[in-house]
């Protein structure tokens, strides 16, 4: 038995973790490449430095690498002698006042060879990780970010690289183009770009599924601007643990080359020609050349893994599964003809702003169908309540409508048209110019719809800034969109960030950024049910206001026949994909024309009684289990034998009430 009209359905989306393995160092390191929750970014940037400040490995760790780093930047000041001075009377001389790490072959200062090296290693490390993060991180953003076949080219390109050997592929490079440290450490950052495409990507799926990023394509932000501003800041984790594990690998593999003679040229010193060099003179009259570089590599080495180690303990806060990611457009299909006899009601809404027709949605192309033969119509200035279970498709037709769904789930049938546009098939460019400025999405969980990086003000502001407003003007109306909305002393909680809002405050701001491109609709999917009932009415009470004042029509998607009473004109019932009956609110609650309506109304705790509150006997079947005629019949105390005789069409029963049931004019349980 399950008491329906309480359950609340589950929308907007979790943030998520990615399958495929990175590479290079840290690669099988469990959690690799994941990132934190929305909230969590914002929520946890002081508690990602404190924990690893308490971290003291790392922190001596970096330490150490902070005075690599000084005495590379300052190494012509530091060194006490010419590197490249030969005194060959003093070849081979032990550690002295004059000389504390002793001499060369030819007489020249180790300390200063060492110090003048420690600039050649930084050299190294920077040019072979600057061409690793230019080529890799946009790769890896895009392949994350888009999807389908950007992707798989993608990582099938990056895994035929992989699998070859990276030492073989830079030793080739330079067989064509000549030994030299820019040329090897150019070679090493190619290769090594594989490695960032992966952590980037898998970084970047973990984040594209967020709420926040949603609301970003609803305001009608560019796929680069999203990218640039809502995606990369927020993967940024697992990409800079990468440049630093991957820093040691470079310092590994420069010496390395330079020991054999293709990185590094003498003169110019590195540690590992410090260390070819000691290999050749290990017997003679001091034996100490050959530490000094295996330390300062051993140790740099160390160093970074340690800081990389210290920083993925750090950011590293979960172990959620990967889901499957929104996309931004529906797939073209053929609208398949009415059959004859059906009625899609509202009649007579020619002038309808929003008008569904016939709309079904299903997983790929062979896949079961979420949502069928969904029909309605919004007028301008109206709102519309979609009401019914957990699993009846209201979340999955509310992002149908933004074209906001999956790669799962697609549009393979029907239409939605906003005024005289059809929007079933229409390309994502076009997309950007609807969403924000037509068509606005307000989400059920504010935290989770922000971005955690930015400001309040500078979020509100962005649908401003993509119509050309200038960033001062935007920023002036941003305050006076909050002030509007009823945040509280608005200039300063415009320069607060998401998590430093109450679940209230939080969803005014996410209504201000939805309304601030002036959109003719606003979808507002379940807005008020994280809240407690004093914040809802006033949220209910502001979404009202808002339609008086802008003239902007409302589709309210809920559980709660509560809201519906208290906020709709009119009332769209969805039951197990299909829409079974839709009507004036006072029309639907005072004589429901479909059993599920009268199960739903009963089912609501409307007074203090003694006797128990009605419920529906079973559950919403699952996509692809419908049963054949009515979906509803299994859970029916009214089924027949006529139910289950074929599909039923949602009829008109009155000027503008429909239900699809057989026994609709009867309603005998009114």
């Amino acid at each position: 038995m399950s008491t329906t009209g309480t359950t609340g359905s589950t929308t907007g989306s979790t943030t998520a973790t990615t399958g495929a393995s990175p590479t290079g160092p840290g690669a099988g390191r469990p959690g690799w490449g994941r990132v934190p929750s929305a909230v969590a970014v914002a929520a946890s940037r002081g508690r990602v430095w404190r924990r690893y400040r308490a971290d003291r490995t790392a922190m001596i760790a970096s330490l150490f690498l902070l005075a690599i780093v000084v005495v590379g930047v300052l190494a012509p000041w530091l060194a006490p002698h010419d590197p490249t001075q030969q005194d060959l009377v003093n070849a081979y001389a032990g550690p002295s006042g004059q000389h504390w790490l002793g001499t060369d072959e030819l007489g020249r200062d180790e300390l200063s060879r060492m110090i003048d090296a420690t600039r050649t290693s930084l050299l190294a490390i920077g040019e072979a990780i600057a061409i690793a993060s230019a080529l890799g991180i946009p790769i890896g953003l895009a392949a994350g970010f888009l999807g389908g076949w950007v992707d798989r080219i993608v990582m099938r390109l990056t895994d035929l690289l992989f699998a070859l050997p990276a030492l073989v592929l830079v030793m080739l490079v330079i067989a064509i183009f000549g030994t030299g440290l820019v040329t090897s450490m150019a070679a090493l950052g190619v290769v090594f770009a594989t490695g960032f495409v992966r952590v980037t990507r898998n970084a970047v799926l973990a984040v594209r599924s967020a709420t926040y990023v949603e609301a970003a394509q609803v305001i009608g932000l560019s796929t680069p601007t999203i990218i640039v501003r809502h995606v990369l800041p927020n993967a940024l984790g697992p990409i800079v643990v990468q440049v630093v594990t991957q820093a040691g690998v470079v310092v590994t593999v420069e010496a390395s080359l330079s020991f054999i003679g293709l990185g590094v040229q003498p003169p110019q010193a590195s540690w590992g020609t410090l260390l070819a060099t000691a290999a050749t003179s290990i017997h003679a009259a001091t034996s100490l050349l050959i530490v000094w570089p295996g330390v300062a590599i051993a140790v740099t080495v160390l160093a970074l893994n340690l800081v990389g180690d210290g920083l993925l303990s750090a950011i590293q806060p979960g172990r959620e599964r990967a889901r499957p990611r929104r996309t931004r457009r529906a797939a073209v299909v053929a609208t398949p003809a009415l059959p004859a006899g059906v009625v899609t009601p509202p009649p007579g809404d020619g002038d309808a702003l929003l008008h569904v027709d016939r709309l079904t949605v299903g997983v790929g192309t062979d896949g079961p169908t979420l949502v069928s033969d969904v029909s309605f119509a919004i007028r301008p200035g109206e709102v519309v309540g979609l009401v019914g279970e957990s699993g009846c498709g209201k979340s999955t037709i509310a992002l149908a409508l933004m074209g906001l769904l999956d790669d799962q789930r697609l549009v393979t049938g029907g239409s939605i048209r906003l005024g005289e546009r059809e929007l079933v098939g229409l390309p994502e460019r076009e997309w950007q110019g609807i969403r924000g400025s037509e068509i606005a999405m307000v989400f059920q969980n504010p935290l989770a719809s922000l971005n955690p990086t930015m400001t309040i003000g500078d979020q509100v502001a962005e649908p401003l800034r993509l119509a050309g407003t200038s960033a001062r003007a935007a920023r002036e109306q941003a305050i006076a969109l909050l002030d509007q909305v009823g945040v509280t002393d608005p200039a300063r909680r415009a320069g607060q960030y998401p998590h430093m809002l109450s679940g209230g405050m939080a969803q005014r701001a996410m209504i201000a950024m939805a309304v601030a491109g002036r959109p003719k609709l606003l979808i507002a999917d379940e807005p008020v049910t994280a809240l407690d009932v004093r914040v809802r009415e006033q949220v209910l009470d502001l979404l009202l206001d808002l339609r008086d004042e802008l003239d902007l029509a409302v589709l309210l998607v809920t559980h709660d026949l509560g809201v519906v009473a208290d906020a709709c004109d009119r009332t769209v019932v969805a039951y197990a994909g299909q829409v079974v009956e839709q009507a004036p609110v006072e029309d639907l609650f005072d004589r429901p024309l479909h059993p599920y309506t009268h199960g739903l109304l009963g089912a609501r705790p409307t007074r203090l009684a003694v006797e128990r509150l009605t419920t529906i006997p079973g559950a919403v079947p699952l996509p692809g289990r419908w049963p054949a005629g009515c979906r509803f019949q299994p859970r029916c105390a009214h089924a027949h034998d006529a139910c289950a005789q074929g599909p039923v069409d949602l009829a008109l029963v009155t000027a503008e009430h429909a239900a699809r049931c057989v026994i609709s004019q009867e309603a005998p349980w009114n």
